[in-house]
């Protein structure tokens, strides 16, 4: 059963990262990957396995990629359908 699907809310967690519940077998992480690949934020997963983690990860696309590991193993990058459009970050007046 799924816990929450929104953008996890850090500021009243006592945990590093919100847990999204949807078993209790094996534990995931689904990482938001920003600019440069750099990490956003995570979301711990529990699920019975890669295809469950899978879709429960598929409802936190949004503007950025999801990468969703097991551990060490990389289990799948999610790319959204859409990418919004972001201005360049100069602009020549």
């Amino acid at each position: 059963m799924l816990v929450q699907a929104h953008r996890p809310d850090f500021t009243n967690s006592d945990r590093a990262s919100p847990v999204l519940e949807c078993g209790d077998v094996i534990h995931y992480r689904a990482y938001s990957v920003g600019e440069h690949g750099h990490f956003v934020w995570a979301v711990d997963l529990v699920c019975p396995d890669d295809e469950a983690a899978i879709e429960s990860a598929k409802l936190l696309v949004d503007r950025y990629d999801i990468e969703v590991w097991q551990g060490g193993r990389k289990v799948i990058r999610l790319v959204p359908q859409k990418r919004p459009h972001t201005w360049p970050r100069w602009r020549k007046m």
